[in-house]
């Protein structure tokens, strides 16, 4: 066994010394103020535990130390955990709409479709096989001379189909064109004998493979010192 004893602690000596002191209310106890060989009064009972007491009184307040501690610690948590809860809450708003933001501005797909921008604004003339498109496959090239623009579709992908439905947005003229047997070195004139000026084009492409491409363009002529002018978008898979 281990000739060491472990310290009492302090709640346990003041009832020790409380149930020894109601034992011994009879007995005299040397050395403390007012004692006698006679029975203790009440009063010198009650100085004797006060003065006990306060000679613990360093273990007691310990106790009571470490309860404030713990609510000051529970407090500063509760602290530390909204305010970790409130900046990651700004943090993942900020980065959320950051991100959103970043996406919208650069985003050049939808639903895993590409989209591609059509925007050319020149002088006459443009050379035959100018590009204003290059989609999955399928290019669109522009001519353009004296304010005529035509548009012509060819391919890198075997076994396609394109097919495009235009409108002259002056006089309603509609013209039809479609290749069925749309092969790569094919040149597909989609103005047609409609004629070339402010036409609205509506064309759709097929690869042999399953790939879709589907275009709107414009066609106009003499705004501001331009007088060829493509402008839509397109989307492909």
């Amino acid at each position: 066994m281990s000739g060491f004893l472990k310290q009492p602690s302090p709640t346990l000596v003041v009832a020790v010394l409380v149930a020894l002191i109601a034992a011994v209310a009879g007995t005299a106890v040397a050395g403390e103020p007012g004692a006698s060989t006679s029975a203790l009064s009440k009063g010198t009972v009650k100085k004797i535990v006060k003065k006990q007491i306060n000679n613990l009184a360093s273990g007691l307040s310990v106790a009571n130390a470490q309860n404030a501690q713990n609510a000051q610690n529970a407090q500063n948590a509760t602290n530390a955990q909204n305010a970790t809860n409130a900046q990651n809450a700004t943090n993942a708003q900020n980065a959320t709409n950051a991100q959103n933001a970043t996406n919208a501005g650069n985003a050049d797909t939808v639903g895993g479709n590409r989209i591609a921008d059509i925007n050319l604004r020149a002088a006459s003339p443009v050379a035959a096989g100018t590009e204003i498109l290059s989609v999955s496959g399928f290019r669109l090239t522009a001519t353009c001379a004296a304010g005529g623009e035509v548009v012509v579709a060819d391919t890198t992908v075997a076994d396609g189909e394109v097919s495009s439905i235009s409108t002259d947005a002056g006089n309603g003229t509609i013209q039809n064109v479609i290749d069925d047997a749309f092969n790569p070195g094919d040149n597909v004139d989609l103005t047609g004998a409609a004629g070339a000026t402010d036409r609205i084009y509506n064309i759709n492409y097929t690869g042999g493979d399953g790939r879709n491409v589907a275009v709107q363009v414009v066609t106009e002529d003499n705004i501001g010192t331009n007088n060829c002018i493509y402008t839509g978008f397109a989307t492909g898979d």
